[in-house]
């Protein structure tokens, strides 16, 4: 942990989360009606300087905007640029898969079960195309009490966090980044989401794994409904840079799973998760802004679902636009709040009021309680 400052902290940016105005041309030119399409593609394109800097959310989606404007035959400039975008995903995602592969082999070998979240498996069962979807890590999750058995496991094998994980990592953040030697990083889960660092809700994931096999290594992955679930929830985080890619992952996810989409596991996945509301403004977004294929009894059912006040703060903060926003420092300090209920969620006062100051501190980067205290009265 570093030792960021309280004010720092506090004073980071909470971002948005939805697409600005040129993202939107982008998501619309790859998964728009051709007409639609191809008019989104050459507005974004009037804007756009052929030898300048892509954003970063716009540049990750570079290769799939190449894929579907070659497909429309569209004769652009442009087009050698975004091949070459679409190359390089192509390698660096065949190179990421063959890297971190020995290390899910290790965990299986020591009987630890594997999950890949996110970029590999929405590569390999969704995309079919490794240069469809750039990646910069291998997400890839293990369970809560296996952890430090998968972390042994792991550092053998040559893949080791940037710091030692303390007591209050695992209790406090789901998830850590390991290097290994060849310079690739693993992001490795011991709980699915930020959002719940608790066993029930990992096993809601769990539970409807699904066999998959990475390299000829075998591991496993979430199904389309737990898929585009977690990737709805991951995506609508309040970000200083949005993860847009969340859109695109769903819109494939579902143009693929086609009628086959088990609405009703994912509607129950959500409310049990306490999370319905934030996955009802995911889905209503998908299905006005590029007629995701998502029915409307869906969304009602989502809507009336039970909202916790975990998820209604951290939605209040998210959705605020520009005009009204309030101070950094509140809107972080409403966003701390909210972790803290959800980690005390089941809690007594008692255990909850004798967490908080170990919670503050490490969420807040200070080394001791006396340092909380002081940095609190001077704040």
């Amino acid at each position: 942990m570093s030792g960021s400052t309280l004010a720092t902290r506090l004073a980071r940016p909470v971002g948005a989360v939805w697409p600005n105005a040129e993202q939107n041309l982008v998501l619309q030119a790859i998964f728009a009606e051709a007409g639609p399409a191809r008019a989104a593609f050459l507005t974004w394109r009037e804007g756009v300087d052929l030898e300048g800097h892509f954003e970063r959310p716009v540049f990750r989606l570079l290769p799939l905007l190449y894929l579907r404007i070659l497909a429309m035959g569209v004769d652009d400039p442009i087009m050698a640029r975004l091949k070459g975008v679409y190359r390089s995903a192509w390698s660096e995602t065949h190179s990421l898969l063959y890297a971190t592969a020995p290390a899910i082999a290790a965990l299986a070998a020591a009987g630890i079960p594997t999950l890949l979240l996110k970029g590999a498996p929405l590569v390999l069962v969704h995309y079919r195309n490794h240069g469809s979807r750039p990646m910069a890590d291998l997400d890839l999750a293990v369970p809560a009490a296996t952890v430090q058995a998968a972390l042994t496991c792991l550092a053998r094998a040559g893949w080791l966090p940037d710091a030692p994980i303390t007591a209050h990592d695992l209790a406090f953040r789901h998830a850590a980044t390991l290097r290994g030697g060849n310079k690739r990083e693993i992001d490795l889960h011991w709980h699915l989401l930020f959002e719940h660092c608790d066993a029930a809700a990992d096993e809601i994931f769990w539970s409807q794994a699904v066999p998959l096999t990475c390299n000829d290594v075998p591991t496993a992955a979430l199904g389309p409904e737990l898929t585009l679930l977690h990737g709805v929830i991951h995506g609508l985080r309040a970000n200083t840079e949005p993860p847009i890619r969340w859109i695109a992952d769903a819109m494939t996810v579902l143009n693929q799973a086609g009628e086959n989409f088990d609405w009703t596991l994912l509607t129950t996945s959500a409310s049990r998760l306490g999370m319905a509301r934030r996955v009802w403004l995911g889905l209503c977004y998908l299905r006005q802004a590029h007629a995701a294929p998502i029915p409307p009894s869906v969304l009602d059912s989502l809507r009336a679902a039970p909202s916790p006040l975990p998820e209604r703060l951290e939605i209040s903060m998210m959705l605020r636009s520009t005009p009204l926003a309030l101070p950094r420092i509140l809107r972080k300090s409403v966003l701390l709040i909210a972790e803290f209920l959800r980690v005390t969620r089941g809690c007594s006062r008692l255990a909850s009021a004798r967490l908080l100051p170990a919670f503050l501190r490490y969420r807040l980067g200070l080394p001791s309680a006396r340092r909380l205290s002081g940095r609190l009265i001077r704040f």
